[in-house]
């Protein structure tokens, strides 16, 4: 997921960064990094972009959504809360993470960008909880150019099913935040 989600101030309260590294020794990568909103953002919210860099032999790239290079989020100041999507792509093999900060808190997370090739129809994550002031993000993305629909199971440790959501319609190339803090009934 991706953030450009300011205060009524206009500071950031979330913003991401992503990082890009080309992982060849010898070919230049040619990059093509769309960005897409969630569909239960604002109408205001609703602006996609496609950015397109190059990255040399070994190199990186950061793009960082606070960066006036992503004021496309803001759509002319009626958006204030953008959530969205990426999708790389590239002609050379990429590792990728995204970080997303959240500055007036002091808080960040990170995790890996993942190709169609490690792209799975089933997925377990460890320890998804919500107790204790802590709670866990499952970001789920439709990588193909299909509608999919998605279900999420959550296993206790003895194997047993305690909850699911879904199923969810996602799009082609949407992707659906689920926040174990925001599912009703999640045990």
């Amino acid at each position: 997921s991706i953030f450009r989600i300011k205060d009524q101030q206009g500071a950031f309260t979330h913003k991401s960064a992503v990082r890009l590294q080309n992982t060849s020794d010898s070919a230049t990568a040619y990059v093509s990094v769309t960005f897409t909103p969630r569909p239960d953002n604002e109408p205001a919210c609703m602006a996609s972009n496609t950015i397109t860099k190059t990255i040399p032999p070994g190199n990186s790239i950061g793009l960082n959504t606070g960066h006036s290079d992503f004021d496309w989020m803001d759509n002319n100041g009626t958006c204030n809360a953008w959530r969205g999507a990426v999708r790389v792509i590239s002609n050379t093999p990429l590792a990728g993470i995204i970080n997303t900060m959240w500055p007036q808190v002091k808080r960040s997370g990170s995790h890996a960008m993942f190709g169609p090739q490690d792209a799975r129809a089933v997925v377990i994550f460890p320890k998804q909880i919500w107790s204790y002031g802590q709670w866990s993000r499952i970001n789920v993305m439709n990588i193909s150019d299909e509608t999919v629909s998605v279900r999420t199971l959550f296993y206790d440790a003895y194997g047993s099913a305690v909850y699911w959501h879904g199923p969810m319609t996602l799009q082609p190339y949407e992707a659906v935040v689920l926040n174990t803090k925001d599912l009703s009934g999640f045990p």
